[in-house]
């Protein structure tokens, strides 16, 4: 649909695709139609595992789709959407766990600094560039 309203998809992003870890095949649609895949919610481990989350990115690293894909932990500095004490067992929910936690495990797993870059910089600049 935002294809035929002319749309440019290259320039569309596709939150919380972290969340999807079984769903492999739509993923993959969905990059391969164009669309930027939001690799976000780190920390957020009721979703999807640390691991599991990190792992998708892998794989889809090794598949081709670091052009596709931008890393986030999609935290915030106050959020008022749920009573307090909620949220206080989201422990790698902040600022520095993508870069702390996340980024390590993926070189640790092979994902060259190219990849990273291209997640972190390359297509952030690509998406917001008008």
């Amino acid at each position: 649909m935002l294809k035929e309203e002319g749309v440019d998809l290259n320039r569309v992003v596709l939150g919380h695709s972290g969340d999807a870890v079984r769903h492999h095949d739509y993923l993959a649609a969905m990059a391969d139609a164009g669309l930027t895949l939001g690799m976000d919610r780190f920390g957020i481990d009721h979703f999807a595992s640390f691991q599991d989350r990190s792992d998708l990115v892998v794989r889809d690293v090794r598949r081709g789709y670091a052009s596709r894909m931008v890393l986030a932990h999609d935290t915030c500095c106050y959020i008022d959407w749920f009573g307090p004490g909620t949220l206080d067992n989201l422990k790698n929910w902040h600022y520095l766990h993508v870069s702390q936690d996340v980024l390590p495990y993926l070189r640790e797993h092979g994902v060259p600094e190219s990849d990273i870059d291209q997640m972190l910089t390359a297509n952030p600049a690509r998406i917001l560039a008008g």
